[in-house]
């Protein structure tokens, strides 16, 4: 099979999933304007399919990935990097956004960006999309599952600083703290903990003692694994994708803005990293890198009117997550478009 074909493989399961996402909300335009359904239940009916095709996704399918890639290779000193690396990225984006404002407002220019721009900078959206990007990009290699782990292991350091950190800095900004999140980051770990645990005890317990060799089922399972996890993040995904009438205004000039700033900041993880002198040290750093080019997190806009800042800021905050998750397309078509032109 060449490389075009095997690209295919994983570019007709987004195709299909997309299709699926705009068949399903077609479907629940037509019951609308037939009256049987309100705008307010459509929304909600995407979300809840949205978010079944989440959970299938990223907490059932992602760790066989995870899992796979723990049986080829040794638990290292690699794994705890990749998770510092992650909550590293969010922490000195925010710290530099910050920096430079107050720098500027000391010379009297004033940037003309909102304050909250440090916050849009600082909340990366990787898991469903970050995971549809690492598909791109190495959905047809045979380290597939590497990349699939180093990049949940970054993108849980990142989901770490957002739960447990961004609501104490939105509190410092605003006066007031959202709802306590901790326990989110507490049922993710527990529900990858238990899966993989749970995954090893049934390997070494029950099926060594009839010699099955669960490794050899995983591996014969890996492209029906991949064809429906990224069947269920692209529908997920188009389902969630909401187009806002309104663009951010100098939309050219915040979007070099705002990757100026991550991308200081990935060159400087990208230089902790080679020091380091890991094996792995290219690995983490593509996912690093793909983790930088993620839109703002979903959750933050919900974060920030819990925090009770100002409209003008949470309709901004809106704003920007609408356009960069725009943005995040246009990289991912990028990618798509690029890797068939090269395996042509």
């Amino acid at each position: 099979m060449d490389l075009l074909s095997n690209l295919w493989i994983i570019i007709a399961p987004m195709v299909t999933g997309i299709l699926f996402g705009f068949l399903f909300r077609g479907f629940q335009v037509i019951r609308t304007n037939s009256g049987a359904l309100s705008l307010p239940d459509v929304e909600t009916i995407n979300s809840r399919l949205a978010q079944t095709c989440e959970t299938l996704s990223l907490k059932v399918l992602l760790p066989t990935f995870v899992i796979e890639s723990l049986l080829k290779f040794p638990i290292g000193k690699e794994l705890l990097i990749a998770v510092i690396a992650g909550m590293f990225l969010p922490g000195i984006c925010f710290s530099i956004a910050n920096f430079l404002r107050k720098f500027c407002a000391t010379r009297n220019f004033a940037l003309e960006y909102p304050e909250a721009i440090k916050f849009t900078l600082s909340t990366f959206g990787g898991g469903n999309r970050g995971t549809i990007f690492i598909i791109a990009l190495f959905g047809n290699s045979p380290d597939f599952s590497d990349y699939v782990k180093y990049f949940s292991l970054v993108d849980l350091g990142n989901f770490a600083f957002l739960i447990l950190v961004i609501p104490t800095l939105l509190k410092k900004e605003y006066g007031h703290i959202p709802a306590k999140s901790a326990s989110f980051l507490g049922s993710y770990l527990a529900v990858t903990f238990m899966f993989v645990a749970g995954f090893f005890i049934v390997k070494k317990i029950l099926l060594a003692s009839i010699g099955f060799d669960i490794s050899i089922g995983i591996s014969k399972t890996l492209g029906f694994r991949k064809t429906v996890l990224t069947f269920l993040l692209f529908a997920a995904i188009t389902l969630r994708f909401k187009i806002e009438h309104k663009l951010v205004t100098r939309f050219l000039g915040e979007v070099l803005f705002f990757y100026s700033i991550r991308g200081f900041c990935g060159a400087l993880a990208a230089a902790i990293l080679v020091f380091s002198g890991l094996d792995p040290t290219g690995r983490i750093l593509v996912c690093v890198i793909t983790l930088l080019l993620m839109p703002p997190s979903s959750i933050l806009p919900s974060m920030v009117a819990q925090a009770r800042a100002p409209e003008t800021t949470i309709d901004y905050i809106n704003r920007t997550t609408a356009t960069f998750n725009i943005v995040f397309l246009v990289f991912l078509g990028v990618v798509i478009a690029v890797k068939i032109i090269i395996n042509s």
